[in-house]
């Protein structure tokens, strides 16, 4: 390892070590305020932060970009991975989302409008791919990037790529935490569009308040932001201790004492 290069590493472990400490005491914060907040219903609903869970129903057509999935949502990222000397990294070469086109709930009680701009999504990936040795790129992808005009081609052949895909189907089971509050200005527009009757309330980001949709239950994410937090806390803790004692040691500090 060059000279310098170790202090270089050892700086940036020590300051992704204490950001990962004060994002999981932040995740671990979520997790108890998600723990404390009795379940509503649409039909019960109060305004302020609410829980609710129930269907993904669809306000107008949308399909995922990358396997055209019918859907309420979608979220997807395409990289590319770029060598550097002996090490590479992936890079965000495409992205996009539907945070713009909101949806609604039906929990049986009624349905209510959410407006994901601004959420916190925990979703497991729906579709994923990897280029690599033998892998053919799918129809779907390629035309998907030559509709968007991303590269995929370099001199010596495909680059190295990596596609991810979120979706929320119609139908699928959602859960939702965030702020209740009173009909934004497009909300009657929306609703001349839907064939069923939406509450007059809307589900969306508060003022520093959380916002988190998911397809998975609240036992799930709670159980997901708990090992996040610990993930977070703890080896954030030791990755700043390790890397500082290691500083203190190169700079010759451990021995004035």
């Amino acid at each position: 390892m060059s000279e310098g290069r170790d202090v270089g590493y050892a700086i940036f472990g020590f300051g992704f070590g204490v950001w990962s400490f004060f994002h999981g005491l932040k995740v671990l914060q979520e997790k108890r305020l998600i723990e404390s907040i009795p379940r509503s219903t649409v039909r019960g609903l109060a305004i302020g932060l609410v829980e609710l869970t129930g269907k993904a129903k669809k306000t107008q057509t949308l399909q995922s970009p990358l396997t055209g999935t019918e859907c309420t949502f979608y979220r997807y990222t395409v990289e590319r991975y770029e060598s550097s000397g002996r090490s590479g990294r992936w890079v965000m070469i495409a992205h996009g989302d539907s945070v713009f086109c909101p949806f609604c709930v039906d929990d049986s009680t009624g349905q209510i409008l959410v407006l994901p701009k601004g959420a916190e999504f925990v979703m497991p990936a729906d579709y994923t791919f990897t280029t690599g040795l033998g892998k053919t790129l799918p129809d779907n992808l390629i035309n998907f990037m030559e509709k968007n005009g991303v590269q995929y081609k370099g001199f010596f052949g495909n680059y190295t790529l990596r596609f991810n895909e979120w979706y929320i189907k119609p139908d699928e089971s959602v859960f939702v935490v965030g702020t209740a509050q009173k009909n934004a200005a497009q909300l009657d527009e929306i609703k001349s569009n839907l064939q069923e009757d939406v509450s007059d309330v809307i589900i969306a980001q508060g003022d520093g308040q959380i916002f988190i949709v998911s397809d998975e239950s609240q036992t799930d994410v709670v159980k997901t932001f708990s090992w996040q937090a610990f993930c977070g806390i703890w080896g954030g803790a030791a990755l700043s201790l390790a890397t500082l004692a290691y500083l203190l040691f190169r700079f010759g500090v451990w021995a004035r004492f």
